[in-house]
């Protein structure tokens, strides 16, 4: 209905359309709205929009900055923060640094899937070695 209030979902929802458009100022404007009081569930999307945000705008520290920020207070990123984080270095052509989120992850206790290999293919790709990525792709 048109009288009514936003809440944090609909913040998240802008916060996370910003971030998949790489307007990453308007995103953590959105993130610092529902930051007090928000669900933990609502905080952990919009951080992710946000590191969705650097990454399309391939700036990989400030998606380990907000992860960091995330963790600071709390709140856990699960598999979507990884691939943010993974997505963020497959983008800028460092396929070591999407192996070292990988570890990272599985000391965590989560498990690889297919959709982190291929952001590790991604980042081969990127990097213009295709025949490791698609070495990868064969083996998996």
């Amino acid at each position: 209905e048109a009288d009514q209030e936003p809440d944090d979902l609909t913040f998240c929802s802008l916060a996370d359309a910003c971030g998949k458009t790489g307007d990453v100022a308007r995103a953590r404007e959105m993130l610092a709205l529902i930051q007090s009081g928000a669900s933990e569930r609502v905080q952990r999307m919009s951080y992710i929009a946000l590191m969705q945000g650097y990454s399309v705008s391939r700036q990989p520290e400030m998606v380990l900055q907000v992860a960091e920020d995330a963790k600071r207070n709390g709140i856990e990123l699960q598999e979507g923060g990884w691939c943010a984080i993974m997505d963020a270095f497959a983008n800028v052509a460092d396929p070591d640094r999407v192996l070292e989120a990988i570890d990272e992850m599985e000391e965590s206790g989560m498990s690889a899937n297919k959709v982190h290999w291929s952001l590790l293919v991604k980042a081969y790709c990127n990097f213009g070695d295709t025949s490791t990525g698609l070495g990868i792709v064969r083996d998996y």
